[in-house]
């Protein structure tokens, strides 16, 4: 038993419905989502939700918070860890589409149009449209067959938004794209490991858990969805 999911029939029977919907009864501390597409009576699938938008946000001067915590070891991608009382969490109450809505797990790409110096944008404004972008969840199952790894992980600062792959080396990460075909679940320089073998951790833990991890042990990565074909909420992390 993985969980169920109800949707009333009136949500959907006239347009149809074309997105996740939130597993309950997933376990503790498991917060997962199923993808739907229902068509409605003699018609075609709704378009998905968009997994790229823009926000417009605005605090009383530059001592406000904007209430996200964020993780900067990817200088392209923002990577938002958690979303507190502030400019965004203002920003969310005022949506009724919950696909609107900033959360963790999104990624910060674009302060007013500028894709670069993100975190400097971000500090120097009271107002500013932000492009948002959902997350990709990828599950893989990896194989460790020597003691060292010579990839690279993103080391600034311990990060509560996981492991940051920087180079890929030649190791397990190399192994396991050479046996997959489609590029969406290979191992990607800019993934962020979030978990192994089901356990969660900040970026200091999940690397001592690949230093000392043996044989095949599965691997939880999330990456902005501009680098996949598609975006969706994580469905292995709370």
């Amino acid at each position: 038993y993985l969980g169920k999911v109800e949707l009333e029939a009136g949500y959907f029977n006239k347009v149809g419905f074309n997105g996740e919907l939130p597993l309950e009864e997933a376990g503790t501390g498991i917060k997962a989502y199923l993808n739907f597409k229902i068509k409605p009576p003699n018609g075609e699938y709704p378009p998905p939700p968009k997994r790229e938008f823009d926000v417009e946000v605005e605090r009383r001067d530059k001592d406000c918070e904007w209430g996200l915590t964020l993780a900067k070891e990817d200088e392209s991608h923002l990577f938002i860890a958690e979303v507190s009382e502030g400019a965004f969490d203002k920003y969310n109450s005022t949506q009724d589409n919950e696909d609107l809505k900033v959360m963790s797990t999104d990624f910060v790409t674009a302060v007013d149009g500028q894709k670069t110096n993100l975190l400097d944008n971000l500090k120097q404004a009271t107002k500013a449209t932000v492009t948002i972008v959902r997350a990709e969840a990828v599950a893989m199952v990896l194989e460790k067959k020597t003691a060292s790894i010579t990839a690279e992980f993103g080391r600034k600062d311990v990060s509560e938004g996981g492991l940051v792959i920087k180079k890929l080396g030649d190791c397990m990460f190399k192994e396991y794209n050479d046996t997959q075909n489609d590029p969406d679940i290979q191992v990607k320089e800019g993934d962020r490991i979030v978990c192994i073998n089901g356990v969660y951790g900040n970026s200091l833990e999940l690397e001592r858990m690949l230093n000392n991890i043996e044989g095949k042990f599965q691997v939880g990565v999330v990456r902005c969805a501009t680098d996949a074909a598609s975006g969706n909420r994580w469905g292995f992390f709370d």
